[in-house]
């Protein structure tokens, strides 16, 4: 109730979606507008302007990427489970909390993954062959992943057997498609991408096998969801 009469004192409510707005109307606050949401705005820009990491590119190679962006225990667990499904796949895991701890628990779970980190230090000569034969890369540091989803072919994004889904219009903007956990309600993004077959809600290692054998070996569903998602993304644009 309080809420309700601190809204009323607004001259005007900008919300992002029509939903948003019919739910205010019913409250009897009809000083309000729909003007998008500049999250589509931000992540349309660092899609257009992300910088090339070449690391990455010798990672990836002629091979498919799977991401795992901000991961947590659950998400890794299923993509160490997974790993022996995915023969000619590289993955990548750039998991939401990097600290000393985590990062070990992470290498226990996929003993042979490199350390961007320390491959990151080493002169190209040396660290190439290792990039190349790799199948596990994890990203060790922070403020890299936007840029890292310019490479993947899938994402499995985290936070969705826990609090929440982490940011998934990151990677849709450069056309990935997304897989995540069941807590996803919160994100109206989420629900709108599962509709148009452009993103996947997974409960279980099964489902998450199903998903990736679906999206990782089906190269024309692959093109038709990239287009969806850049779609999605720029027709929202414009808050």
């Amino acid at each position: 109730i309080y809420l309700r009469k601190a809204l009323a004192c607004f001259n005007k409510i900008f919300v992002q979606n029509v939903e948003s707005k019919e739910l205010l109307i019913q409250k009897s606050i009809s000083n309000v507008e729909v003007s998008g949401d500049l999250r589509f705005d931000r992540v349309s820009q660092t899609a257009t302007s992300a910088k090339k990491l070449s690391l990455l590119e010798y990672f990836k190679g002629t091979h498919k990427l799977l991401v795992g962006g901000s991961t947590w225990e659950a998400e890794e667990k299923l993509l160490a489970n997974s790993k022996h499904q995915l023969s000619g796949v590289k993955i990548l895991i750039a998991p939401h909390e990097v600290h000393a701890n985590h990062i070990e628990s992470i290498r226990s779970k996929f003993p042979n993954a490199l350390l961007y980190s320390q491959v990151s230090k080493e002169p190209v000569s040396t660290a190439l062959p290792k990039l190349q034969s790799a199948q596990v890369l994890i990203m060790d540091t922070v403020g890299l992943l936007s840029i890292v989803y310019r490479y993947a072919d899938v994402a499995f994004v985290g936070g969705g057997f826990g609090a929440g889904i982490h940011n998934i219009l990151e990677a849709t903007a450069f056309g990935v498609p997304t897989v995540f956990g069941t807590n996803h309600y919160k994100f109206p993004e989420a629900k709108e991408l599962i509709d148009i077959g452009a993103a996947f809600s997974i409960s279980n290692e099964n489902d998450l096998n199903i998903v990736l054998d679906s999206l990782l070996f089906n190269d024309e569903k692959m093109k038709s969801i990239f287009t969806l998602n850049k779609n999605f993304v720029q027709n929202r644009a414009g808050a």
